[in-house]
């Protein structure tokens, strides 16, 4: 599992490189609500945006299986309690 991890990471990896080499050309980012421009190389706002867009589709899916999570914790408890009454109950 580790080697397929390192597999796909490694060239997205590259990739990025790549990119952040060949864009550096500076942007302007006007924010807009705000009298305020910002001047970035194009690879910033590039690699930056992936980012956010990772990190908020990474924490859409764990409040989406939280449920999931909590609901298998309240049942293994369950479980526990049990297979201790269980093994009080038996004779030995």
């Amino acid at each position: 599992m580790k080697f397929l991890s390192w597999l796909i990471s490694l060239p997205f990896l590259v990739v990025c490189v790549l990119f952040a080499v060949n864009n550096r050309q500076e942007v302007t980012i006007d924010c807009w609500p705000f009298d305020y421009d910002i001047k970035t190389p194009l690879f910033i706002v590039t690699l930056g945006a992936l980012l956010l867009g990772i990190m908020v589709g990474a924490a859409w899916v764990w409040f989406g299986s939280l449920r999931t999570h909590l609901e298998k914790r309240k049942l293994s408890k369950e479980v526990d309690k049990l297979k201790t009454k269980l093994n009080e109950d038996k004779p030995i």
